[in-house]
């Protein structure tokens, strides 16, 4: 869909249809008036070829539904029960009478059928049912599958005719999910306070503190904590969370570990995104990154539509934390796509704030511009907290980039401020940026005071990449070169050792605009064209720009960008460029903070595009491409 409107707000409740826009003519049974058909062929709204009525739209086909006599409507259904095979045909002689007996056979086909045929065989298998507590449940069936198939206005008008029958916690549950991804997180969290379920104890709970949560109601959440018993995935997610969000890091490493142990164990979706969550707060992003993985394969192979766009939300902000960009905008394109499907605006609205700090981060103000006012009406409307605080941090990174420090500390100290809600984990994912906007605004006692709260979190046990970012910090914030040159390397060595090649060539970037502040030119020229290509690998041109200005500023004359050549990735264009200087596999390897196999599975692909054979005819196109 196009990224400048979103979803469609409602759905209507559709009436079942054959799945067709064509009918049979076979007599005054399958023409609802004679005068309307007689109009509507007049008209050339519709046609009949053969024994086929052929209607150009649903639309037209509903409304001669809706035109027909019960009796009309009864006999289409019988013939066209006699006609199909399947669950379509179980659906229509299910219509064509008001037959109890049906029942079951209708709930038995549901069970073969896709998910927005199953809401249909459902929905009649609760109009014929005459106890209130077994209709509740055909409709709360019907509408789970509603929402499977992606439309969340028709499972909420399930909901509703639900909801006097009877099964008001299951309903509570459902309509709660819907509307935290779909509509308003306050209904929700108002819907999944009362919500329970005997076969699913712990989702209701969860799901509750997500509600409170993205709305940055903290308060509320540790209320919510304070109901939770047992030692389950629920007990432990939410002890680790309170704890993690009181600064209590060394009490919440236990159970937070408990809960990735219990989610990546369990077989279900928001298990794994719930271990992913516990990752995240322990700091651990590889493991984040793997049970968000996890919880992605469940939702694909499991056909769980509904869970997919949020899965891949958690999966999306993984890899950014680990600075892979590319794969974090592939994750956020199915995001978008599957969230459009699955009609949830909320979380397509998450999406697009992930979109753009990635973008942000790479410093791509054109795609970072434009997604942040996608994103901003929704936001607004529903007052969501977490992408508002992710779109602030990507603004302040835009400022940054723009070399405008005052404004991104602004920005990031108003996110701070809780104006649409407290978002304590945004804030310590944002440290690093927050550093650097108070340290280039000339306000280090401010980035002290943010950094004493990123290093209490980092060192309670955080991957390296976040122990990288820390030692960025502290050389930023050092009072000498000495000090700044050691948290310099150490900040290097780590960012090698977690893989993380933009951040990589950020600290290098910095490290050598140190070393030019206290004229030491010839130390700084090594850094910044190890800078340089760094940023051309990740595909950043703007800070590939600032390191090309850096280094010729040095006195040393600066390559060219690798030309253009048609059908290799910006990173197979910066490793053909490698080859071409004489470069080995395991030298590309270390200097792109890559593994020797991914080169090597590069280097296939290159050779393919290009239509060359060897490396002595890899750099012979090279060079070519660059003198014209």
């Amino acid at each position: 869909m196009d990224l400048d409107t979103l979803p469609p707000t409602t759905e209507t409740a559709e009436p079942p249809t054959t799945g067709t826009a064509e009918r049979p003519v076979t007599g005054s049974a399958e023409r609802p008036t004679t005068t309307a058909v007689d109009e509507l062929l007049a008209a050339g709204l519709v046609r009949i070829a053969g024994t086929s009525l052929r209607l150009p739209s649903p639309l037209v086909r509903d409304t001669l539904y809706a035109l027909a006599t019960p009796a009309e409507r009864h006999a289409a259904h019988a013939h066209l029960a006699a006609t199909l095979t399947g669950p379509r045909a179980t659906w229509h002689r299910a219509m064509a009478t008001t037959d109890p007996a049906l029942v079951d056979e209708l709930v038995a086909a549901a069970a073969l059928a896709d998910h927005a045929t199953a809401a249909s065989l459902l929905e009649r298998a609760a109009d014929l049912t005459r106890l209130p507590e077994s209709r509740a449940a055909h409709l709360l069936a019907a509408a789970e599958r509603a929402w499977q198939a992606g439309r969340p206005g028709r499972a909420r008008t399930l909901l509703t005719r639900a909801r006097p029958e009877g099964h008001l916690q299951g309903i509570a549950l459902l309509h709660g999910e819907i509307e935290l991804r779909d509509g308003e997180p306050a209904v929700a969290t108002h819907e999944l306070a009362a919500a329970r379920d005997p076969e699913r104890p712990d989702e209701a709970l969860l799901l509750a503190g997500e509600a409170r949560r993205i709305s940055g109601d903290l308060a509320g959440y540790r209320a919510l904590a304070g109901r939770v018993t047992g030692t389950g995935l629920a007990a432990a997610h939410f002890a680790g969370l309170t704890a993690t969000f009181a600064g209590r890091h060394d009490e919440a490493a236990e159970p937070l570990r408990h809960a990735i142990a219990l989610g990546l164990a369990a077989p279900d979706v928001a298990a794994a995104v719930w271990a992913t969550e516990a990752a995240f707060a322990l700091g651990d992003v590889e493991r984040a990154h793997e049970c968000a993985s996890a919880a992605v394969g469940r939702a694909r192979l499991g056909g769980r539509a509904s869970a997919l766009p949020w899965a891949l939300v958690h999966l999306a902000l993984a890899a950014i934390a680990l600075d892979r960009h590319r794969g974090a905008q592939a994750a956020i394109a199915e995001g978008l796509a599957a969230a459009d499907a699955a009609g949830q605006r909320n979380t397509w609205v998450e999406h697009l704030s992930l979109r753009a700090l990635s973008a942000a981060l790479l410093g791509d103000r054109a795609t970072a511009a434009s997604t942040l006012d996608a994103a901003a009406p929704g936001i607004a409307e529903r007052a969501l907290g977490r992408p508002c605080a992710i779109t602030a941090w990507a603004t302040a990174c835009l400022d940054l980039a723009d070399d405008r420090p005052d404004d991104a500390l602004g920005r990031l100290e108003t996110m701070a401020a809780g104006v649409s809600g407290a978002q304590p984990a945004i804030q310590v994912l944002a440290a690093p940026q927050w550093v650097e906007a108070a340290v280039r605004a000339e306000q280090p006692d401010r980035a002290a005071r943010v950094l004493a709260t990123f290093d209490a979190w980092v060192t309670a046990g955080a991957s390296p990449a976040w122990h990288a970012l820390s030692s960025r910090c502290h050389a930023l914030l050092a009072t000498t070169l000495p000090d700044a040159e050691h948290h310099y390397s150490t900040a290097i060595d780590r960012h090698r050792r977690a893989g993380a090649a933009m951040e990589l060539a950020r600290t290098q970037l910095a490290y050598a605009t140190c070393l030019r502040r206290h004229r030491r030119t010839r130390p700084a020229r090594p850094l910044l064209r190890d800078a340089l290509r760094g940023f051309r690998a990740a595909g950043a041109d703007h800070w590939a720009t600032k390191a090309q200005a850096a280094l010729r500023a040095t006195g040393e004359p600066v390559d060219p960008a690798p030309a253009t050549l048609a059908g290799l990735t910006p990173q197979q264009a910066e490793i053909s460029r490698l080859v071409a200087v004489g470069e080995t596999n395991k030298e590309i390897a270390r200097r792109l903070v890559i593994s020797h196999r991914t080169v090597d599975h590069h280097l296939r692909n290159i050779f393919t595009a290009l239509g060359v054979r060897s490396r002595v005819e890899l750099a012979h196109r090279i060079t070519s491409a660059q003198h014209g």
